[in-house]
This record gives structure tokens, sequence and C-alpha cells, in this order.
């Protein structure tokens, strides 16, 4: 436990929608009972512009769920990941997304590190990166 303490950075990835936030809560809180913090939240599938009408519909459901998130994980770094219009395979794609991930939250002076992948349910999975190779993502 000690090794997962001082040399792993969890970062926990979710979507902006009432069980997937409330599943949160409960891995956080598990993880909270091993004195295990996360050190960043990434919210995938964020509808930031909403050109028609179901879009506008999705953007008001999911904004309770992200001032929740952001109210509640705001003490880490905490990163949206927009809702694409196509899914998110191949290299270009993934660079954008890298981008977004690698980029400095506002208020923060922590970079972003890992790249999430689309799962079901829970997966941790080990990413290499240049200031800490062991950071495990934990995909929900």
């Amino acid at each position: 436990m000690a090794f997962l303490r001082r040399d792993v950075a969890l970062s926990m990835v979710t979507i902006p929608e009432a069980l997937s936030v409330y599943q949160l809560d409960d891995v956080v809180e598990e993880l909270a009972r091993y004195e295990l913090g996360i050190s960043r939240l990434i919210i995938n599938n964020v509808v930031q512009a909403a050109d028609s009408p179901f879009l506008e519909q999705k953007r008001r459901q999911q904004q309770p769920h992200l001032e929740r998130l952001h109210q509640r994980y705001g003490h880490v770094p905490v990163v949206e990941i927009p809702l694409f219009s196509q899914e998110v395979r191949g290299v270009e794609r993934l660079r954008a997304v890298g981008r977004l991930l690698a980029a400095k939250p506002a208020g923060q002076g922590r970079e972003a590190m890992g790249i999430p992948i689309p799962m079901l349910d829970l997966m941790f999975f080990l990413t290499e990166n240049q200031d800490n190779p062991r950071h495990v993502c934990a995909v929900l």
C-alpha cells in the first residue's frame, strides 16, 4: 500500500451523468478507506457547443452534474473533454484528446497525465509518462 500512496497518481475518468457521478463517489470513498486519493478528474463527453435541440437538452442535463463534480473534486485538477462528433479513434483524434489532457487546467499548476480509453464500468491501466512512469487511470 505504501507504494500506491507514494508512487502512484490516480486519475478518475467519468461522464456528467447521474449514475456515473454516483459510481465515482463510491469509488473515491472506497479509495479513501485505504488512505488513497485521486490526483485528477477527467470528465468525458461534455457538451460544449449545443447546435441542436438534442444537444441543448443534453447540455442542460449535464450542468448540475458538472457543477457537482467541480464542487466536490475541485481540490484536484479537473479536465473536461468535449463530446466529439466522431469516436476518438486513430492517431490524429488521440492527439487532439492528448492535447486537452496535457493542458494545465485553469488555476492548476500540475500537468495532466494519461489518456482515457473508452471502456465499460471500471478498469485500471498503467500509462508511461516522463514525469511519472507509474500513473494509474481508472475509467468509469
